[in-house]
């Protein structure tokens, strides 16, 4: 009998990864290749039973009553890589769903969600291309590179045009943050700045649909911007902003750590993740607040003391290695464990975590 069970989501418009890939992955750099399982929804039978002591199934799904009704498992924890707020069911028979457990997990956890659910957190997705970076960075700083890049530039800025949802009471609500702090900053001229909105042209035609002339905050390369000239670009950034995209986490907030920057951030403060975000390097901005009164707070805290973002980097270093999860760096599992068995980040885990 596998100790996990990992039954993929049937929402085609998200990549393997999202679908239970990441999360397969991460039980078995863990729990060993051997005790973890990867099954499609079309290949668990009607008629044969799968076996595991926890079983993940991705939502939305087209799993039938009569297939779920099969599992045999201590544990029955649903899941979703999406961006949404709160449940996302599609053509999921969700009271059955629900009438087998009421136990969710997504990577990021906001507190209005609903109540009736047992909220828990998933591994986030990692990348290849980060870890490249780094490992040559290692590499040069090995053989005598500094520390803390040089800072060319105050602000930066780079993503696509997503709006977050916002769930308010029944409703979810757009918020796009991340257009509106383009908008702010393209009529301040006391900083300087790169990036901006990285679209294609039919997104850069849906944009001016909704929101009218955007020339002024699209990203503009003349050459392919490849992640290597990205990365330096962040590298190179006093201030990195990372606004909320399609959720509140984006994986911009452990790009900028590792680049070494200040952040100016969506408001984290009430969301749960699998590993804390640091906040040595970190400046929250509230929903619906300007940016730019936050920006000379985040260069003054550089300017005091330049090696928080060296600090920042560490302390993410005790979740992951080089941007990845490897079992020499324990602490993120320890925390999944905890999920696993019901229990929230207590005091006393942050107290151990930061100890």
């Amino acid at each position: 009998m596998s100790r996990f069970l990992v039954i993929h989501s049937d929402d085609p418009s998200l990549g393997r990864g999202s679908r239970g890939q990441t999360l397969a992955n991460f039980l078995r750099c863990f729990a060993g290749y051997r005790n973890v399982r990867e099954l499609a929804s079309s290949e668990l039978s009607r008629r044969r039973s799968e076996t595991a002591e926890c079983v993940f199934i991705g939502v939305p799904t087209r799993l039938k009553p009569e297939q779920l009704s099969l599992l045999r498992a201590s544990q029955i924890i649903l899941f979703d890589y999406t961006d949404a707020p709160d449940t996302t069911w599609g053509a999921s028979d969700s009271s059955f769903l629900l009438s087998l457990t009421n136990r969710y997990f997504k990577t990021c956890v906001e507190p209005q969600w609903d109540p009736s659910i047992h909220w828990g957190c998933l591994p986030v997705q990692t990348s290849w291309k980060l870890t490249l970076e780094l490992w040559k960075r290692s590499v040069r700083e090995w053989r005598g590179g500094g520390k803390i890049p040089k800072k060319e530039v105050d602000i930066g800025l780079s993503g696509g045009s997503d709006s977050f949802q916002q769930k308010l009471g029944s409703k979810k609500v757009l918020y796009p943050q991340h257009l509106k702090w383009m908008k702010e900053l393209a009529c301040q001229n006391r900083w300087t700045k790169w990036g901006g909105i990285c679209v294609d042209k039919k997104g850069l035609a849906d944009l001016q649909d909704r929101y009218g002339n955007v020339s002024d905050i699209i990203c503009r390369q003349s050459s392919r911007l490849t992640y290597r000239k990205l990365f330096q670009k962040m590298s190179a950034s006093k201030v990195m902003l990372a606004p909320a995209g399609r959720s509140r986490w984006t994986r911009r907030l452990h790009e900028a750590v590792y680049a070494r920057s200040m952040i100016l951030s969506t408001d984290l403060s009430e969301s749960r993740l699998l590993i804390p975000q640091p906040v040595q390097n970190l400046v929250y901005v509230e929903d619906h607040k300007p940016v730019s009164p936050f920006i000379p707070v985040a260069h003054s805290l550089f300017n005091v003391n330049p090696d928080c973002v060296l600090d920042a980097e560490r302390e993410l270093e005790r979740y992951l290695r080089f941007g990845q999860y490897s079992r020499r760096r324990p602490r993120v599992w320890e925390r999944f464990e905890e999920e696993l068995i019901g229990v929230s980040f207590s005091q006393t885990a942050t107290r151990r975590d930061s100890a």
